[in-house]
């Protein structure tokens, strides 16, 4: 047998077979590093074995007795095929397993092996009176109380399947590769982790998996949640220094230009505009790419505040671009900048890609953008296509930026030639912005 390692695939388990390791695979499962750190999501309580008699209607329990009776047949009225056998206590107290589309079931078990099965207790029409149905179940060791592996009864984990897999399948591939959890990298800082009363990994991912109460499961899973979360601060982090060090061509402020814009809006700027534009004016100026998120209620004029930063960069000689998830978006976008900013500024120009333009159309606008004579193109993910490029990008601005993803919003700020300022806009912030 080849020596296990944290790096090997699943199907260096014993019993792993291709086929379930494809199946592992759609749940991002790969090698055994991947499933120890695939924690339950969830537990079922069925307690200590409890006697027959002690049973009633609606109980999750556990039960240990000797299998009196097995067979296998096909459901008058359903026409499914069940196995049917009934399990006796010490006591002498018979209890009715029945199991739908496992037919199978009754040759496994031979009359007289000794089980342990969990599952909910139901009330039967025929004697015996109570029954459970689909339990799950295990053989106990001649001599044995209980199995030496907790796998049946007490807690059972729920994990996160897909077709063809079950937990108890996973909670057996998981005991095999547990012996190297000790072998897992600690990500946790060691002060870091006392200050805030977190376990180890190892014995977070042993709790985790075979935990022998409910908070001990329950405080694995808060010390790799926050490990998760530790992690995807830390990557934020080296992101946001990785875009500070970066330079983008500052964007003076000028004062003529947002008097020339403002008189030509049609409406007075709200106090929440001004302060926005400020910002956004603040953030410009500088020799690092401003990274700002505008949030505001639809008709709140977040465009009319993008619209002051694209009118800013192409005094300053620069482009801007505007991303919109739709077309429908997109084409309501040029015609408010088309308002706000055509008339007041002749020489700026604002054009429409999108997928749905005429071949002819979109190489004009193509060639405008790589030439330098479109100073604001709004369009939607075309876009981002090869085939598209800006002669000075300054500006990239994401609407809804909500609906596209990390790669898509990155591929956009790739469109000039050095890193542009960024505002992203939306006015449904979740977790994911």
């Amino acid at each position: 047998m080849p020596i296990l390692t944290l790096d090997s695939p699943v199907t260096a388990l014993p019993g792993l077979k291709s086929t379930y390791a494809t199946r592992l695979s759609r749940l991002g499962i790969r090698t055994l590093r991947d499933l120890l750190l695939e924690l339950p999501f969830d537990w079922q309580d069925f307690g200590e074995p409890k006697p027959i008699a002690e049973l009633r209607s609606g109980d999750q329990a556990t039960v240990i007795g000797t299998l009196t009776s097995a067979n296998a047949r096909r459901a008058r009225y359903k026409k499914i095929n069940l196995a049917e056998a009934t399990l006796e206590d010490e006591a002498g107290r018979s209890l009715k397993l029945v199991w739908f589309n496992q037919a199978w079931r009754a040759q496994q078990l031979p009359r007289g092996v000794k089980l342990i099965v969990a599952g909910q207790v139901n009330q039967s029409r025929f004697p015996p009176f109570l029954e459970m149905r689909n339990p799950e179940v295990q053989r106990v060791d001649d001599g044995a109380r209980r199995p030496a592996s907790r796998q049946i009864g007490g807690l059972m984990p729920k994990y996160h399947l897909t077709k063809g897999l079950t937990s108890r399948r996973m909670a057996d591939w998981v005991a095999a590769a547990l012996p190297l959890a000790g072998q897992l990298e600690e990500v946790l800082p060691d002060d870091l982790r006392r200050r805030h009363g977190l376990m180890p990994i190892a014995e977070a991912v042993l709790r985790g998996h075979q935990p022998e109460t409910d908070e001990q499961w329950r405080q694995a899973r808060q010390r790799m949640g926050f490990a998760e979360l530790f992690e995807l601060q830390a990557a934020f982090a080296v992101a946001r220094r990785r875009l500070e060090v970066e330079p983008a061509a500052p964007i003076s402020y000028r004062q003529e230009v947002i008097d020339r814009f403002k008189a030509g809006l049609g409406f007075e700027l709200t106090n929440a505009q001004r302060r926005a534009i400020w910002e956004v004016f603040k953030d410009v100026q500088r020799g690092q790419p401003m990274n700002r998120l505008l949030n505001g209620d639809v008709g709140s004029g977040k465009t009319a505040v993008a619209a002051a930063a694209a009118a800013m960069a192409h005094a300053a000689g620069l482009q801007a671009v505007v991303m919109a998830p739709t077309e429908i978006l997109a084409r309501q976008h040029l015609r408010k900048f088309r308002a706000y900013l055509e008339a007041t500024f002749p020489d700026l120009r604002v054009e429409l890609l999108v997928s749905g333009l005429p071949a002819a159309e979109r190489r004009r606008v193509r060639m405008a953008a790589a030439s330098g004579h479109c100073a604001l193109l709004v369009g939607t993910h075309a876009l981002i296509e090869e085939d598209v490029e800006l002669a000075d990008l300054g500006l990239a601005v994401v609407d809804e930026q909500h609906r596209f993803g990390t790669r898509q919003r990155e591929l956009l700020r790739q469109k000039g030639r050095g890193r542009p300022h960024f505002l992203a806009m939306t006015a449904t912030p979740i977790p994911r912005t």
